[in-house]
């Protein structure tokens, strides 16, 4: 049954920096509506929700994603992905910090409680993790320079052949390859400013289940958390970069504005190519928008918000996923 992509919008706080610079607040939050103010013009965005900068990434992870989380456990594909200008608290929201732990943290978490209340099956969960930057893919689990490749199987579905899989078997586990992945993500960055501005993070979590003393039929889910590139283009002519910072705002305005009906070029980027269920296929799709409050950021925040609306027209066809012969830890 297609169903559109849920988009819900995120404002941060100000920083201090901000706050010592008199920079002035653009944003309102009126119910499931954020309104940009400037210019003495107000401009009205309709989302499926509305989280203001006193909300902790917790409750926003409780009230927009524990949702997904439990039709991932039904053999469903979930995707989870913070797009916004660089600076605007993308990563913020999805990683958190110690006190405020972001979305991933607590999907993580919540998985493994979902997991002890189902006595009656046995699970296989593996990990990966690749960043794209300038279509180039580095494995943020297992770093290494042999080539990798978007590859697609009739059964496996999309893939990255070459990326590291890695066997978790408790929450401490996922929580430990998260973290690896981040700090690796973090070390690896020559050019710091830039590596923020144009690098895409997928975090993906496979979900293998069965129930126990049957057949090796059972449910297979692809959880994919992602932290995408900036969504302004800084300007590049260099086609590698411009493929991975617009390649995914590309296929939303084609899918969701006035590329309607038009062939969707997935392959013009590798996050796209990893991202194709994503994006139009086989996932129950959340899009986090995530702008910053400043009158600095008023054509970001603009472009951000568009690009919002053309993923709210998207429709995905998400389908129940068999496996018929689960792995075993």
């Amino acid at each position: 049954m297609p169903e559109h992509i849920k988009v819900v919008a995120c404002c941060r706080p100000f920083t201090p920096d901000e706050e010592s610079k008199g920079l002035k607040n653009i944003i309102k939050i009126s119910g499931d509506k954020l309104i940009v103010e400037a210019a003495s013009k107000e401009q009205s965005f309709g989302f499926d929700g509305v989280h203001g900068h006193n909300e902790t990434n917790a409750r926003i992870y409780q009230d927009q994603c524990e949702q997904l989380l439990k039709r991932s456990f039904e053999g469903f594909n979930v995707s989870i992905l913070a797009m916004g200008a660089t600076g605007a608290g993308k990563t913020f929201l999805m990683t958190g910090s110690e006190k405020n732990p972001g979305i991933v943290p607590n999907l993580n978490r919540s998985l493994f409680q979902h997991m002890a209340t189902k006595s009656n099956k046995e699970f296989f969960i593996t990990v990966s993790y690749v960043e794209v930057l300038d279509e180039k893919m580095t494995d943020l689990l297992n770093p290494h320079s042999n080539p990798m490749k978007v590859r697609q199987h009739p059964h496996k579905g999309i893939f990255v052949e070459g990326l590291s899989e890695i066997v978790v078997k408790n929450v401490e586990d996922l929580k430990n390859m998260y973290e690896q992945g981040t700090r690796a993500r973090q070390m690896g960055a020559t050019d710091v400013s830039g590596h923020r501005t144009r690098a895409n993070s997928i975090f993906t979590i496979t979900l293998e289940q069965k129930e126990m003393k049957t057949s090796r039929v059972g449910l297979k889910s692809l959880i994919r958390l992602v932290d995408l590139a900036g969504t302004e283009s800084g300007g590049s002519a260099d086609p590698s970069i411009l493929a991975g910072v617009q390649g995914v705002p590309n296929i939303l305005s084609i899918l969701g504005g006035q590329g309607k009906g038009r062939a969707v070029p997935y392959r013009d980027s590798k996050v796209t190519q990893i991202l194709q269920d994503t994006l139009g296929g086989n996932a129950a799709t959340l899009v986090f928008a995530v702008v910053s409050p400043t009158d600095k950021s008023y054509q970001e925040t603009l472009t951000t918000l568009q690009y919002a609306q053309y993923a709210k027209s998207v429709k995905n066809s998400p389908k129940m996923n068999m496996v018929s012969d689960m792995r075993k830890m």
